[in-house]
């Protein structure tokens, strides 16, 4: 059988680096193959200038860093402990519903005891998206100690997460919300990659072109551990074997046992 996790492979100028997530698991395990990406050159200028809030005009050159730029990221993203904590990033959560019993995404209810719940539930649990409310708090709050936000969340496609955050962006200038188009590990690598350029000061253009381009180039495979719970509380199986996830997986599965009949 394949085994539970997600991979994503992004390529950068100098390497490709590699990452492997496991939510239930709570592991995150991360490698660089030669490299990680090349590093930014400031432009001219004193270590440790200050400057203004405003977009490239002319030759002044926005320059985002831990001191400018704060990210904002939902649940759904499965930071690993280090960027969970990190003090640029504010993390929304999701609600869980299991039957009529409601909780937050990795603050009521962590990835053990829902998957312990998951096994024994008679139906599929229920998500509900964070209220445009509480992302307008956080945009406001943050943007009392930072000149911009950058909230980027999981697929509008899965979620109406993204356009919460979007609608509450609109009482609040500075906010920049993205579709991330991917969800858990996906997500995480995005944000880990943004918060190394926020450590060494990366020009706005730059950054802004970073994220359009992981967003385009990104590769992204999901291998379920099994089918059949899936199979379970799905009414319309043809629905799940219709994705390209479950396909890779069942693939992956039927080449092996071409390779070896024995393969269980």
């Amino acid at each position: 059988m394949c085994e539970r996790g997600i991979v994503f492979f992004f390529k950068e100028k100098t390497g490709k680096r590699v990452v492997q997530s496991f939510r239930g698991l709570g592991k995150w395990n991360r490698s660089r193959i030669k490299g990680g990406g090349p590093r930014v050159l400031l432009p001219p200028g004193e270590e440790g200038e200050t400057r203004a809030p405003c977009n490239t005009e002319g030759d002044h050159i926005v320059i985002l860093d831990r001191r400018t730029t704060a990210i904002v990221v939902d649940s759904t993203s499965d930071l690993p402990p280090d960027l969970a904590v990190d003090p640029n990033i504010t993390i929304v959560p999701l609600t869980v519903y299991f039957g009529e019993e409601a909780f937050l995404d990795w603050v009521q209810l962590k990835p053990a005891e829902f998957f312990q719940r998951l096994a024994a539930a008679p139906q599929l649990p229920k998500t509900s998206q964070p209220p445009v409310g509480e992302f307008v708090q956080v945009f406001r709050r943050l943007r009392e100690q930072y000149a911009r936000v950058y909230s980027i969340h999981l697929s509008s496609k899965f979620s109406g997460t993204y356009e919460s955050a979007r609608i509450a962006a609109l009482e609040v200038d500075g906010v920049t919300v993205i579709d991330s188009r991917y969800a858990t590990g996906g997500l995480a690598l995005l944000i880990d990659r943004l918060v190394e350029r926020l450590e060494s000061g990366t020009p706005q253009e730059e950054f802004d072109a970073y994220i359009a381009r992981y967003l385009k180039e990104a590769t992204f495979l999901f291998i379920p551990n099994t089918l059949d719970l899936s199979l379970i509380h799905i009414s319309e199986p043809t629905r799940l074997l219709s994705t390209p996830y479950a396909v890779f997986c069942l693939t992956t599965n039927i080449y092996q046992h071409q390779l070896d009949p024995n393969t269980p």
